[in-house]
């Protein structure tokens, strides 16, 4: 079976491009093209190579979801960090940010900490204290506030709740005004960010970070709020359909609902060298066990040129090269252009595919044939390659 490879963008810095960081992706060109194929009608608040797994894993054999609910980012990732209760309550998911006066508007922007440069406004200086300050009062509304998990925070609640809210990497340098929760339940909504407004705003953290010459986290932001069955059918198919690992949850709940099944492997918290090498062998080889019975599914979110240099010197070469002595395949689908100009929705998704000794061949052997430069991948030929 193949290994399937996603990488998605999540990078805020300077633009990069995957074929710049990756010279050696020839070797993935047996079969390659500038585009996937995604269906018709498919919500489109997730990048493209999200929405194309989503289409992938409610194929055939599976009931799929009711995508004109929309994504409930909340409840995906709950199924993904494996929580008892995702599929029986409201979930969402809760950020902090600056909120500035401009003139006459409210205008949103956005907060990352020098020197460090955090992939979540979780690691912002006293982030975790002003948390903390919302927890009884946000349950006195009936929501709980959950710990962050992998840089992001959940709220849950028994309570219904519905309601069409703009996605937290949307609201940067747009007025409050233009991206107000809207909806059967979005007074429910504005009742936490107004509550949460009036703590933050007197919270003994932010006046800690106004001292340091740090923007205030003076307003929370809440989105991707659902119930786990208003998406997802109630007797969804379950059973061993393939195995995964997804550094983003909402991802990983994504396979879970289609009934893959988790590899046992964690990144390493030590960013050391070693431990990085280790733990990456540890995972190709995971990746390579799975994949004699059943497909598997491995996504990044690349942030940097320097981590996806990292996926491609220590888990797409040694995976590329284990799978073509062994006579499997590779199959990796993404972003070409990483950074904020790649989130536009007219930005290519590149895909590859080699098998065996395809993705052993030398440079001289792909002459005619450049990276990206082949047809559409088809919903069809994607199940296809992805149970070759």
């Amino acid at each position: 079976m193949a290994v399937v490879i996603v990488l998605q963008n999540e990078a805020t810095g300077d633009g990069f491009t995957f074929s710049e960081v990756i010279p050696g992706c020839y070797s993935l060109a047996a079969e390659t093209g500038p585009e996937v194929q995604i269906p018709e009608g498919m919500p489109c608040d997730l990048s493209a190579p999200v929405r194309w797994i989503a289409a992938v894993l409610f194929g055939e054999g599976q009931d799929p979801p009711r995508w004109h609910m929309g994504w409930t980012d909340g409840c995906l990732a709950a199924f993904g960090f494996e929580f008892e209760d995702a599929s029986s309550h409201t979930w969402g998911v809760l950020s902090l940010t600056h909120l500035r006066r401009e003139r006459d508007q409210l205008l949103f922007d956005s907060v990352l900490d020098p020197p460090d440069s955090p992939t979540s406004w979780t690691a912002c200086v006293q982030a975790k204290e002003l948390l903390a300050d919302l927890i009884s009062p946000f349950a006195e509304l009936g929501w709980r506030v959950h710990e962050a998990v992998q840089g992001m925070v959940l709220l849950s609640s028994s309570l219904d709740c519905q309601a069409d809210l703009v996605p937290f990497n949307r609201i940067h340098g747009q007025s409050l005004q233009l991206v107000l929760p809207r909806g059967e339940g979005a007074g429910m909504i504005l009742e936490l960010l107004m509550t949460g407004q009036l703590l933050l705003a007197r919270a003994e953290g932010n006046r800690y970070r106004s001292v340091q010459g740090l923007k205030p986290l003076n307003t929370p932001w809440i989105h991707g709020v659902g119930r786990g069955n208003d998406s997802w059918v109630v007797n969804q198919k379950v059973g061993r359909f393939g195995t995964y690992w997804c550094s983003d949850p909402v991802v990983a709940g994504l396979a879970r609902r289609a009934g893959w099944t988790r590899l046992p492997w964690e990144a390493a918290k030590d960013d050391t060298g070693t431990a990085v090498m280790e733990q990456c062998n540890s995972l190709v080889e995971l990746a390579l066990g799975g994949a004699m019975t059943a497909p598997v599914l491995l996504q990044f979110a690349i942030s940097s040129p320097r981590g996806l240099a990292r996926i491609g010197q220590e888990i797409i070469t040694p995976l590329a090269q284990s799978l073509g002595k062994e006579d499997r395949s590779l199959l990796l689908v993404t972003a070409e252009t990483f950074g904020p100009e790649g989130q536009r929705p007219d930005q290519p998704v590149y895909w590859g595919y080699g098998r065996g000794r395809q993705l052993l061949a030398k440079k001289r052997f792909w002459r005619q044939r450049h990276w990206g430069e082949g047809c559409t991948l088809t919903l069809n030929r994607s199940r296809e390659l992805w149970q070759s």
